[in-house]
């Protein structure tokens, strides 16, 4: 078993070595790094290699190219590459530009992967974060507090159609479900890579979480794609949901088309049976939204995802 990092960056000048160090100065260290630049203008392909040159590392492959997909595309891309290298029971653990490990995260992950690895090889672990800011100042001393996720509730099979509680630096995945999702997902309708792996790993695999104290610092900024403290005016918030909701819609058809690929309708759980029913002919497509909406309303776990109900059946007039 080998231990790999995935690595994917672009203009990521500003906390790539916070990143990177705290990789490399683990107790438990990395087999393989494996970096994919995307586009990169900043500088940060120079910074990662001096510091690689600087630990004396020689054990990694430096991808780079000259689109910039955005954070999704981009990981997808570097998990078909990678998938080509890594065996099935290797770990790869994923790491974003801008947050930090705290010490101990690679051996505590490691003891887990190696307990469950024996038992179901598509396997997935993540942990809890400390949210903090810029500055790596403490926001929010625990991630999954209920508002808005909470662990186990929102790893349910419905809810994960709906909203996705994993962040993805925090992620180890073995190498037989890297291969799986990147050789039998179309991934052009996904909304996010640890959104898609979680979809997939509940169903088709494991998932497990380490729950004892967190384990990485989750960064917030002004360049985040994602936040959890971003503040929004009204307008700002109501476009916002009605581009998840159409993206929801999107992502959950791409998913049935995936299912219908994957297994027999007769095998399927009875929430897919009725995702593959729906778009077996293309006249059913229209149930799509009052399913989801009815889904967000009675399973969504907080308010702001039981009102995405609204938003989801207002595509109806949009799609």
């Amino acid at each position: 078993m080998k231990k790999h990092l995935l690595i994917c960056c672009h203009n990521g000048a500003s906390f790539i070595e916070d990143q990177v160090e705290s990789v490399i100065q683990q107790d438990s260290k990395i087999d393989y790094y494996h970096v994919f630049d995307f586009s990169s203008s900043d500088g940060t392909p120079e910074i990662i290699i001096s510091l690689f040159e600087r630990y004396g590392l020689e054990n990694f492959k430096f991808y780079r190219y000259r689109d910039a997909p955005g954070a999704s595309r981009s990981f997808f891309r570097a998990f078909s590459e990678l998938s080509k290298v890594v065996e099935d029971e290797d770990c790869i653990f994923f790491a974003d530009q801008d947050d930090v490990w705290l010490p101990g995260k690679i051996r505590a992950m490691q003891d887990i992967f190696e307990r469950k690895i024996s038992k179901n090889r598509n396997l997935a672990i993540f942990h809890g974060v400390k949210v903090v800011d810029s500055d790596l100042g403490i926001i929010k001393e625990n991630f999954y507090t209920g508002n808005p996720y909470s662990i186990p509730r929102d790893l349910s099979i419905d809810r994960l159609l709906l909203c996705n509680p994993v962040i993805g630096h925090t992620l180890l995945v073995s190498g037989a479900a890297l291969k799986m999702v990147s050789q039998e997902m179309n991934h052009a309708g996904y909304i996010m890579h640890d959104w898609a792996l979680m979809l997939w790993l509940k169903r088709f695999g494991e998932v497990d979480f380490y729950l004892e104290t967190p384990l990485s610092l989750y960064r917030q900024h002004a360049n985040n794609i994602l936040g959890t403290t971003k503040k929004r005016s009204l307008k700002e918030s109501l476009c916002r949901a009605n581009d998840l909701a159409r993206a929801i819609v999107l992502q959950t058809a791409e998913f049935s088309y995936d299912l219908r690929k994957k297994y027999d309708v007769s095998g399927a759980i009875f929430l897919d049976k009725i995702l593959i029913y729906i778009f077996e002919k293309d006249y059913r497509k229209f149930l799509i939204y009052p399913f989801l909406a009815l889904l967000a309303f009675f399973r969504g776990p907080t308010f702001e995802r039981k009102m995405l109900a609204f938003f989801i059946l207002g595509q109806i007039f949009f799609s």
